[in-house]
This record gives C-alpha cells, sequence and structure tokens, in this order.
C-alpha cells in the first residue's frame, strides 16, 4: 500500500488510507486484519505463528519468549499494554472472572488507550500487508478494539483457539499454582466473553490437538477461510511443521475430569468441539446462543459475574450446590 499524505489547516501531514480491495494483497487474503483469540495456555501462540506461514505479519514489537514458552508469544507487547490498562481501569486483570460490558469499555473512546490503539493499527495498515495481532486479554477487551476496527473500515476475520480446559488448568496449576476448578471456570468465562462479542463476524475455531497433530491440513482450513493462497510445500509451511510444531509445545494433556464442575462447562465443551470440525454458520450461531443463554445464567450469580468468585470461593460454592450440573 503507497503511503499517501496531504496536510491540514495547520500545515500538519495528514496520513490517507486507500480504498483497499480483494487483489491487493500478493497473497490474495480478502481480510485486512486477523484477530487470533483464545484463553491462556490454548495454543494462541502457536497459532499465531502459523499466520506468518500464509503471508499475515505481526510486526516488529514482538514480547520474546520466556520459560514458560520458549519459543515465543507473538504478541504485540504495545497490545499487551492497552489492554492491561483497560483491564486495570475497570479494576480486573487476566486472571480475574469479572466481565466487562460494552458500557464499560464505552467511556474509553477519547482515552489515550483508544488513541495509541488507532495510530497502532494505523502504523500496520500503511505496512501494505494484512497483519495479524494476538493477546488472550482480548476476549475481555474485544469491543475497544471492534470500535477502531470500524472507524478505520478494516475487514476483520477472527480464530479462536480452543484447547481442553482441563488441559488449560493444569497448565495453569503448573504456571501459576491456580486449583483445576478454578482454571476450567476462567476457561469458561473467557470462551463466553470470545463468544460473545464475535456474534454475526468472521470467525473459525482451530483446536490444539488438531493444529498439533495436523498441523497442514489446520493451516489449509485458515487459509480458506482467509481467502490467502495456499501451498503445503511451501518452504515457510514446511518450517513450521516440522520445525516450529513438536511435542515440547505441549506440556499437559487431557485431565480426568474434576469431581465438581459448575454446569455451564460440558455445553461450551461440546460446543467447541463441533466448531473445530466445522465453520458452518448454522453450528457457530447455535454455539453462540448457548454461550448467551451460559453468559445469562453467570449474570444472575452476582459474585461471578462481579468477577469477586476466588478460588477459596470456588469449592465452598461447588459445595453449597452453585454451579452443579442440574440432575
Amino acid at each position: 500500500m503507497n503511503k499517501k499524505a496531504t496536510k491540514d489547516m495547520k500545515g500538519r501531514a495528514v496520513k490517507k488510507y486507500p480504498k483497499r480491495d480483494k487483489n491487493q494483497y500478493s497473497n490474495k487474503m480478502v481480510f485486512d486484519v486477523v484477530v487470533v483469540l483464545g484463553m491462556h495456555r490454548s495454543g494462541t501462540s502457536a497459532l499465531t505463528k502459523g499466520l506468518t506461514a500464509l503471508g499475515v505479519n505481526l510486526g516488529n514489537h514482538l514480547v520474546g519468549g520466556d520459560i514458560n514458552n520458549c519459543k515465543g508469544y507473538f504478541e504485540d507487547h504495545r497490545v499487551v499494554e492497552i489492554n492491561e490498562k483497560l483491564l486495570n481501569k475497570n479494576r480486573s486483570n487476566w486472571k480475574s472472572l469479572k466481565f466487562l460490558s460494552s458500557a464499560d469499555l464505552a467511556g474509553v473512546g477519547d482515552s489515550t488507550q483508544f488513541k495509541k490503539a488507532k495510530v497502532l493499527l494505523k502504523d500496520m495498515i500503511l505496512e501494505g500487508k494484512p497483519f495479524g495481532f494476538k493477546d488472550p486479554r482480548l476476549c475481555r477487551t474485544l469491543p475497544f478494539w471492534q470500535k477502531i476496527f470500524e472507524e478505520l473500515g478494516l475487514r476483520v476475520a477472527y480464530l479462536l483457539a480452543y484447547r481442553n480446559p482441563g488441559e488449560v488448568a493444569a497448565s495453569l496449576k503448573k504456571r501459576d499454582d491456580f486449583s483445576i476448578e478454578y482454571g476450567e471456570n476462567l476457561w469458561a468465562s473467557y470462551q463466553v466473553d470470545a463468544l460473545r462479542h464475535l456474534k454475526s463476524k468472521k470467525w473459525l475455531v482451530i483446536k490444539y490437538d488438531n493444529l498439533l497433530q495436523n498441523p497442514c491440513w489446520e493451516l489449509g482450513r485458515v487459509a480458506e477461510f482467509l481467502g490467502a493462497e495456499w501451498h503445503p510445500n511451501d518452504s515457510k509451511i514446511q518450517e513450521y511443521q516440522k520445525k516450529f510444531l513438536d511435542s515440547s509445545l505441549r506440556h499437559h494433556r487431557k485431565q480426568a475430569r474434576t469431581k465438581k464442575r459448575f454446569r455451564f462447562i460440558r455445553p461450551l465443551i461440546l460446543g467447541m468441539e463441533v466448531l473445530s470440525q466445522t465453520s458452518n454458520p448454522i453450528c457457530q450461531w447455535g454455539v453462540t446462543i448457548t454461550g448467551k443463554a451460559i453468559f445469562s445464567s453467570m449474570k444472575k450469580d452476582p459474585v461471578f459475574y462481579s468477577g469477586q468468585l476466588s478460588e477459596s470461593s470456588i469449592w465452598r460454592r461447588l459445595g453449597s450446590g452453585i454451579g452443579k450440573r442440574r440432575k
């Protein structure tokens, strides 16, 4: 994309963004932005790395790897910082069960964070390539970003990474010392948030297991969804599936089901399993409706909805019958 500039009344340069069309990108992709959603420890990093093999640009501000994710997080640290500040402003954080309403995020439209985010996205547009970014916190803050997408006229696709909540909870237990019960319920709250923010948007579910076991097939699904050119024997594809993906990326396999579990986790698992096999709009609609119903149930529990439910209170509430599966 060629950068164009004019001057405003004060003589300052004003960037203009040419109208985009489906033949604009060399990889034939029909979207400008790919947003990767998913709970922490769900394979969002591996999925985002796979996008680079399809010609998606992640920028030059990525968070490096560490002991918990040695191959890197593939997150733009500027996006993470903005999301953390949005959560903090609403007295929340990544490990809170608290939901944020549209009203919670509506007041930041003219805030410093909104302006920073808008500049960040504008700069990425000017690089002339489809770009992607991810941060699990986006499940919470997505309405904030969607407002900017709309203002800039961006065509956005969403990928929702799915991993069994038992595995996610086991990973969180090792990394953050969370109980399995709390980890599973945190997973559920992230899934519900993602579903209620996606609604009628263009989105696709990718299961972490499937990505590790058959990366070529899953990348093919992603490429077809994005309208991107797809060459299974391309060197970048081969490098991704043969060198980047390996057994070291999976430390925890499916755990035995906990004795007590909130009743809404099971239907979420079933819905995600279905959508990891199909992108049928009717199936997506059905799972979205399920997510909406679960969200309504969560809202009826004022302690859970306010985010005041803690690990220590999980067992008390389960023991008292709140959240048990109905007979």
